[in-house]
């Protein structure tokens, strides 16, 4: 009895934590600790040693043995689900194939020509730790450290070392701002823009459409393979960038290609981001907040950078060291399907008078090799395929995207409800046999009428 109450105080602070500081950070703290799990396992411990010590599967006590069981087999169930399953997001934009989901959890991450080394980490806002990843390659080590939290931040520049660009993506009515680093990359609807990064010289059957930024003779400079639409920002004045040519870049103004855009916020060269917090609630996650991620050879620090701890869209930050280029984030890992998904259509109807959305649906296209067949995601309608399950989750501001949420839990799934099934007949049992104490009162009840 203590330890059950106990595991219902804990799951009662678990609420209040989830309403003050967010999910993420409820999942941390109390429902993947290991003290809550040490609670569930003793529990179902607990559970298992009373069946045979008060003799529970004999004819009399079935119902309550059947009770004890299937509380053992929900505990395994949610065990399954926590460290066997697959969660996760996947995006897709209209017309896009993807083959890859990115998880829920977050990674510190560090990427080599070949390689990608990972380790999780979950900084909390309100009682942050360092956290860090180490890799050796040859004679070197590398640390990457989670140093600081900063919530509610603002973004400021300082004299550093790195060469950056700051960009305002527009992607149909969808706006993001971001910096882009020395060969690093960014798509921006069906354009890929490529920042210090060698340009093909000439159009091939692989070409992509891609638009490079890169420093030529002393100059800034442009480069596109798809023709581009230029509206100058101090007189408004229309033009078209032709592809496959060099022009020095104006920085003011907007390159427009087909319904998606950008604007060049400036370049930095010598400079580097910092972030400092405001004043406000220190506690809640925002998408404001950001943690800093430090890149140490020995006892200094040769890179660093700033990245959103709630986002799903990874932002890579490269550095050279002895000629080799490394690339390192704190995101979600992308994680590779054994199919494809494409996204025909995005539909959305909304409440008649109104902008609130009364149901979306994504038709989407499964590619599985040979296997292509088309399907609807939306509502308590769900693509189940090779044991995915994909619900429709959100969708993009400007409605040409969608997020499905992706789980994996066939095993856990199964042994959850045959958990929830005993549990049902351990209840229809204990109300309808005749034995128990339900049907020993209602004869009693019936007695005493009589006797009256």
């Amino acid at each position: 009895m203590l330890l059950l109450m106990v595991l219902a105080v804990a799951m009662a602070v678990a609420t209040f934590v989830e309403s003050s500081y967010g999910t993420l950070v409820a999942r941390a703290v109390v429902y993947e600790a290991w003290w809550f799990e040490a609670i569930m396992l003793w529990a179902a411990i607990c559970f298992v040693m009373q069946i045979p010590r008060y003799h529970l599967l004999s004819r009399g006590k079935l119902p309550i043995g059947l009770f004890h069981l299937a509380f053992v087999m929900m505990i395994v169930g949610a065990g399954i689900t926590r460290y066997i399953s697959k969660e996760g997001i996947v995006h897709i934009r209209e017309g896009e194939k993807v083959q890859h989901y990115l998880t829920n959890e977050r990674f510190i991450q560090l990427k080599t020509d070949k390689t990608l080394f990972y380790q999780k980490a979950q900084p909390i806002p309100y009682r942050f730790k360092p956290e860090e990843l180490n890799v050796t390659q040859g004679d070197t080590t590398f640390r990457c450290v989670l140093t600081q939290y900063i919530s509610n931040a603002r973004l400021t520049y300082a004299d550093g070392s790195q060469t950056f660009v700051k960009l305002t993506l527009f992607a149909g009515s969808k706006k993001e701002e971001t910096h882009l680093y020395a060969n690093a990359s960014v798509k921006v609807g069906k354009v890929t823009l490529h920042f210090a990064q060698e340009a093909p010289d000439k159009p091939t059957a692989t070409t992509q459409a891609a638009v490079y930024i890169q420093k030529r003779a002393g100059k800034w400079q442009l480069y596109t393979t798809v023709p581009l639409r230029y509206i100058n920002g101090k007189d408004e004045k229309m033009g078209v960038i032709d592809p496959w040519e060099w022009i020095t870049l104006p920085q003011e103004g907007l390159y427009q290609f087909g319904d998606d855009s950008f604007r060049i916020g400036g370049l930095y060269e010598g400079k580097k981001i910092v972030y400092t917090s405001m004043e406000g609630d220190r506690k809640n996650q925002t998408d404001a907040d950001r943690v800093k991620l430090e890149v140490r050879i020995g006892e200094q620090t040769h890179s660093e950078g700033y990245f959103n701890p709630r986002t799903n869209d990874p932002q890579w930050q490269s550095f050279i060291y002895k000629g080799r280029t490394y690339a390192f984030t704190y995101a979600p890992r992308q994680i590779r399907l054994p199919f494809a998904l494409e996204l025909t259509r995005f539909e959305l109807k909304r409440y008649p008078g109104s902008e609130s959305a009364e149901s979306y649906k994504s038709r989407v296209k499964v590619i599985d090799g040979q296997i292509t067949f088309p399907y609807e995601i939306y509502m308590n309608h769900i693509l189940d395929y090779k044991g995915y399950r994909f619900y429709q989750s959100s969708y993009d501001p400007d409605e040409r995207g969608t997020l499905l949420a992706l789980n994996k839990d066939r095993w856990g799934t199964w042994v959850t409800y045959a958990g929830y099934a005993l549990l049902f007949i351990a209840m229809g049992w204990t109300l309808l046999s005749y034995g128990s104490r339900f049907q020993f009162l209602s004869r009693r009840l019936k007695k005493m009428k009589g006797d009256e």
